[in-house]
């Protein structure tokens, strides 16, 4: 059977982010400082000094969101039916001048519930972490988690499109596998202040236990609320597992910035 992840993901991220950066000039032993509020101009919880460059802060640029799956997408793949959602992200502190970046989801599906989240650093249009989400390479789509590394590029826009954004993302798996898809985002216009948003994705994997493609297009209406957002989707899926062509799938949510 197949080890549940747990948050210790946090921990493994710090630790290769730890290995992979170069070593301080420094050959003082480390130590934890404490800012003083005067000297910061956040909250800064520690700073590991003279070696491990980081910074931990208050959360900024939180954003949370509540809102309802008919069914879950994940890697091109349907995870979890008629479920209620709630999600969270925002920025955490820095480390070596990059934003370090979490979030975390929970669903309440119909038959499973699911818990994951990320973990890494952001860069202008790159992004490094650790995730735990619902995957497929080791064959088990039952509602457990499985890590994966994943890095990429996105909001890129594209010179001979104007208006379009491209993104890529990577993920390797622990199950063994890894996938590779490329995303396309437009923003349509706004018809009686509903502004309308176009999204496209076409994906790969490789070493799952069974390889799939993918194609998925979404168009989504958002409209503001007492602060907020709220909004309305539609995708359609073709996946080569579940799907027998092109299936059409929507939901709702809300979302709030802080």
């Amino acid at each position: 059977m197949k080890n549940k992840k747990t948050l210790s993901i946090t921990a493994l991220v710090i630790g290769l982010f730890a290995i992979s950066m170069p070593a301080a000039q420094s050959e003082e032993t480390p130590e934890i400082v404490i800012c003083e509020a005067t000297k910061c101009s956040k909250s800064v919880i520690c700073d590991l000094a003279n070696g491990f460059d980081l910074f931990l802060t208050q959360p900024i640029g939180l954003v949370s969101e509540v809102g309802f799956f008919e069914e879950r997408i994940d890697g091109g793949l349907f995870t979890h039916s008629d479920a209620l959602f709630v999600k969270a992200k925002g920025t955490v502190g820095t480390v070596y001048g990059k934003n370090l970046v979490t979030s975390l989801e929970f669903a309440d599906g119909k038959e499973d519930s699911f818990f994951g989240g990320f973990v890494g650093l952001e860069d202008d249009n790159k992004y490094v972490g650790a995730r735990l989400g619902t995957n497929y390479a080791d064959g088990d789509l039952s509602g457990d988690t499985d890590l994966e590394l994943n890095f990429g590029v996105a909001w890129l826009p594209l010179p001979l499109l104007k208006g379009v954004y491209t993104g890529v993302d990577f993920a390797l798996v622990s199950g063994g596998g890894y996938d590779v898809s490329l995303n396309l985002t437009r923003d349509v216009g706004t018809f009686f202040n509903v502004d309308v948003a176009a999204f496209g994705e076409v994906g790969k994997t490789w070493g799952y236990t069974d390889n799939y493609e993918y194609v998925l297009g979404a168009l989504r209406g958002s409209y503001n609320l007492y602060g907020g957002t709220l909004y309305g989707q539609v995708s359609t899926v073709d996946n080569e597992v579940q799907t027998d062509g092109f299936e059409s799938v929507f939901q709702v949510g809300y979302t709030l910035s802080f």
